[in-house]
Parts: structure tokens; C-alpha cells; sequence
């Protein structure tokens, strides 16, 4: 009997149940001599004894556990017979001997590999994720937001321990089976990015549903890849993109992780709902670009996006909401001739109305008759009498909800109405029922996201567009690569200079439409529906 070390079995996966931290995880089958596998670091005890599966030896803090085994159990008692049995010719001797060695060579060298991988991990015990602190809704390569999967699961722990290289390795074995997955896409061109050293970060926010991501994560993803690939010195930074996922979260604490995280020059947020709303106000205020629809604008003449000044940003959807509505109402009866219906007592009401006034020109519309509900108490009778009239126009507030359900009766589906965004609310819904029906309003920027029901899709920005806008903006920051820069190229206007007829959908608001709901998902029987807007 000699004393010598027992072989045994791994593959990257712990067979006593333990968790083991700085395993770099799965590989392929191999057989080791050593107490720590040289490929993924396992201790021998995790691993699966050649001869008797599960091996209880434990690793001693001090020196090496050894197990008095049989001569023939393993490579060492092999080299030990080798050398002292006569009757094996020495040519066949250096041989086997010359095999052996080439193993024992191979796993060293793996060793030393391993080794200074590990080493790079150990200086980059904290990799600089912004989501550092425990926070859930961001990822920049080590969470998953949608598709969960073994591979893609293990590119992500390596990617939290800011091991790059295995990081892009399993992300890309993962891609070539899940060519569809862009969020993967994403968190390899990630990995690369860090691999080079000090990455250009841009965020953009989710909505957790892919179906509804698919155009922004594809469009990101195909230029954040064509811009890692690009040829270049070993000095250009490469793009990193953050995902942010507003769903379920505290969005002022989580605007604030973000405001923190300095590295971050911008963030693309396409939503229009209430927690986008917060969000911006809180970028805004801090000195963070952001490119929304709720934040720029597209200046037909100069060909450029400009960013919307706070203070002009209600007059602008105003403008905006008021000439989609007339863009629709024009689809149905062209030109669109009007009876308006306004509260003189409400502002909001006056300034609707005036809007209206202002852009039915655009379609050739006219004015027929404006009926103040405050100096009139049965307005619904003004139906009765005028004529010449297509399209009815309720600039009405939720103080006037009784009196916009009134005229909805005395309409009786005759003419189309549009509405505008103060009646969208589920008040609307549950006290209007049938007489609303069909009714048709421009969706408000920062909308409460409980008013739609769940599920439905809203038309956002097309992967094209998506890919057009991050494109530019990326290429006009990395010029002078800093979080204030993106405002100030905002302010004075970002060319886009392959554009076409993606323009055209900055420069609308999502209409909505209340419709019996016959899946029944609500709770009083209608429900608001997102229309696809016509263009005429």
C-alpha cells in the first residue's frame, strides 16, 4: 500500500449540495489529481470520486488529505509501478511516462490560467454594477429580466463576479441557440465592453413584458453592436447599456440609484405612464439626459431632436394631442366640421378649445356652433337643432363628467366624439358605461398605467426609429463623453441624418378609446383600447 492521492470527478457542478462562490461553473467532464479543480476551482469534496461517486474527503486547511488506496487506483500509483517493474521495456516505459506528463503539464498551465482569471475577479470584487446595493431593477449583464435559462443563467453570475471573458463565452453559446433574445445580446456586448476597460454607459427603461420591449432591446442592441465591432484602438471605449425595469419599483429611489451612478451619460425611456412621468422630472431636475417622448421634439425644418423645456411641455402635447384627435376625427369625416363643448369656468378646458380652434385649419375643419356648459343647462339639446355638423368635441374636465355623459346619450353613437384627456379615468368608464362607448381621447402624458387594462399593447417607437436615435445620440455624446453633455446637445439639437419617415412617430400622441370589454378583465364592462392612428 502507498500513500497517495484518490482521483477524482468534475464538471463544474457541486455533488454535496454546497454553494461555492468562485466556482466559475459548468464544463466538460474531467478527471483531477489535485484538490481544487483547475478549471472551475471546486474543492475534491464537491466532486464525484472515480471509484466510490460522492467524494467525502475534505480539503484540511494545512496540508493535503490523503487516503491510503490500492497501488492501481490512480495515475500516481501507475508511475510508481511504471519505474519499478522490470518486465515493461523502457521504450514503452517513456512513452506512457511522456503521456502522463503531458497531462500533468496540461492541467497546470490550466492552473495558471484559471489562476490569473481569478486573480482578475479578486481585484474586482466590487465590478462597479450599479446595482451594487441590492437593487433589483437594474441589470447591466448579472439579472435577467425576461427569458431564464441555465446557460444564459451562468453568463450571468460570471458577468456579477466580473469574470468578462466567461461572461461573453456563455452569453454567446446561449445567443447562437436564442438568436431572439436581446437582452442577452445586450449583456455580452456588456461583458465586452468591460473587458476593455472603462465603458460608455447609457440606460434604457422596460416594461418587464418582451412583446412590448422587443422594438427598443432590438434596436439598442443591433447598434450597441455595431458600435463594439467597429474597428478600433485599444484605447476606444466601447457602449454599455443599463436596463432599467420601472415595474414593481419605488421610482424615486430608484431615479435616485440611477442619479448615482455617475457613469451613466443618458437614459432612452419611450413610456408615456406616470412612473416615466416622475422619473423624467427627477432626471430633468438633476442635469440627466433623457431622451422620451415626453421630452423632446422633432423641428421639422432643422431636421433635429430638441429637448422640451419643462415649462413648455404642456403646451406642446396640447398641440400634439389636439391635432391627433383631428387627425382621426378627419378619418372618419373629412373635413371635420365641429360642435365644441367647453367649460369657460375651467382653464384646462379653455386652453383645449382654443387648440382645437387653432389646428382644425390644418384639415380644412370649421367650427359650427361652442356651447358653454356653465351658461347652459341642458347643453345636449344643442344637438337637436344644429346641423352641418361631422365631428362633436368635448373640451370637458372630470368637474363636467355629468354633463358629458348627457350629451353622449342625447348622440346616441350619431356622430363620432373626441375627447379630451381629463376624461380619461375610470370614473369615465364606471358612470358613462354604454353612453361613452366609442368615445375617443388622446392619452395623457404621465397616465395612471391602472386605467388601461393590463396587457394591451401600445404602438411606441419602431426598431428603426429606436435604432436611428440611439445611433445619433451616442455618436454626438461620445465626442465629449460626459452626463451634463447630452442636455446641452439637446438644448441645441441633434441632427438625425437618416431619419426617412421615422419622424412621424415623435410627432404623435396615442389616442385611446372606450369599447365594451368582453373578455371581462374590468369591472364595469368598458375599457380604454389603444387605437392605431391614420394618417391622412
Amino acid at each position: 500500500m502507498a500513500t497517495v492521492l484518490r482521483p477524482w470527478i468534475c464538471d463544474g457542478m457541486a455533488k454535496n449540495n454546497q454553494d461555492y462562490p468562485l466556482c466559475l461553473g459548468n464544463h466538460q467532464v474531467v478527471e483531477n489529481f489535485t484538490d481544487i479543480c483547475p478549471i472551475c476551482f471546486l474543492p475534491r469534496e464537491a466532486g464525484k470520486s472515480v471509484f466510490s461517486g460522492a467524494d467525502e474527503t475534505r480539503v484540511g486547511e494545512f496540508e493535503l488529505n490523503k487516503k491510503e488506496i490500492d497501488d492501481s487506483e490512480n495515475i500516481f500509483s501507475l508511475v510508481a509501478f511504471l519505474l519499478r517493474d522490470k518486465s515493461v521495456g523502457v521504450g514503452w516505459r517513456f512513452l506512457i511516462l511522456g503521456t502522463i506528463l503531458g497531462i500533468i503539464l496540461t492541467n497546470l498551465s490550466m492552473v495558471i490560467l484559471n489562476q490569473r482569471i481569478l486573480g482578475e475577479s479578486s481585484n474586482n470584487l466590487s465590478v462597479g454594477l450599479v446595482s451594487e446595493d441590492g437593487n433589483n431593477f437594474i441589470s447591466q449583464g448579472e439579472k435577467m429580466f425576461f427569458e431564464v435559462n441555465p446557460l444564459k443563467r451562468s453568463g450571468a453570475d460570471a458577468f456579477g463576479r466580473g469574470h468578462w471573458q466567461r461572461a461573453i463565452a456563455l452569453y454567446g453559446e446561449y445567443i447562437e441557440d436564442n438568436g431572439d433574445d436581446y437582452e442577452a445580446q445586450i449583456y455580452q456586448q456588456n461583458a465586452i465592453a468591460h473587458s476593455r476597460g472603462n465603458p460608455l454607459t447609457f440606460a434604457i427603461t422596460i416594461t418587464g413584458n418582451m412583446e412590448k420591449d422587443i422594438n427598443l432591446l432590438s434596436g439598442v442592441a443591433r447598434y450597441q453592436k455595431e458600435f463594439n465591432q467597429q474597428p478600433s484602438n485599444d484605447d476606444q471605449r466601447l457602449l454599455e447599456v443599463v436596463i432599467v425595469n420601472y415595474q414593481g419599483a419605488d421610482i424615486e429611489t430608484l431615479s435616485q440609484n440611477i442619479l448615482n451612478a455617475n457613469n451613466i451619460l443618458g437614459i432612452i425611456d419611450y413610456r408615456l405612464d406616470a412612473d416615466s412621468y416622475l422619473a423624467l422630472s427627477i432626471y430633468q431636475e438633476q442635469g440627466l439626459g433623457v431622451i422620451s417622448p415626453m421630452n423632446i421634439q422633432w423641428k421639422q425644418q432643422e431636421e433635429e431632436l430638441q429637448i422640451i423645456e419643462p415649462e413648455n411641455r404642456q403646451d406642446i402635447y396640447l398641440t400634439m394631442a389636439t391635432q391627433a384627435l383631428l387627425n382621426y376625427g378627419n378619418s372618419l369625416n373629412s373635413p371635420p366640421n365641429g360642435i365644441i363643448f367647453y367649460d369657460s369656468q375651467d382653464d384646462d378646458s379653455i386652453k383645449f378649445k382654443s387648440a382645437i380652434i387653432e389646428n382644425l385649419p390644418l384639415w380644412q375643419g370649421n367650427v359650427i356652433v361652442e356651447v358653454d356648459v356653465s351658461q347652459n343647462d341642458t347643453p345636449e339639446e344643442t344637438l337637436q337643432t344644429v346641423t352641418g355638423a361631422n365631428t362633436i368635441v368635448m373640451a370637458l374636465g372630470q368637474n363636467r363628467l355629468s354633463e358629458a355623459i348627457k350629451i353622449a346619450k342625447e348622440n346616441n353613437y350619431f356622430l363620432p366624439i373626441l375627447s379630451s384627456e381629463n376624461l380619461f379615468n375610470n370614473n369615465t368608464l364606471t358612470e358613462g358605461a354604454e353612453a361613452v362607448d366609442q368615445m375617443v381621447m388622446a392619452l395623457p402624458w404621465g397616465f395612471s398605467s391602472d386605467v388601461v387594462v393590463h396587457g394591451q399593447m401600445m404602438e411606441g417607437w419602431n426598431e428603426e426609429l429606436v435604432y436611428t436615435i440611439f445611433q445619433e445620440v451616442v455618436s454626438a455624446t461620445t465626442l465629449n463623453p460626459h452626463r451634463g453633455n447630452l442636455n446641452k446637445l439637446l438644448q441645441e439639437g441633434i441632427k438625425l441624418s437618416d431619419y426617412g419617415k421615422e419622424k412621424d412617430s415623435l410627432l404623435q400622441i396615442p389616442l385611446v378609446q372606450i369599447v365594451p370589454d368582453f373578455e371581462g378583465l374590468s369591472e364595469n364592462g368598458y375599457k380604454f383600447e389603444f387605437k392605431t392612428i391614420v394618417n391622412n
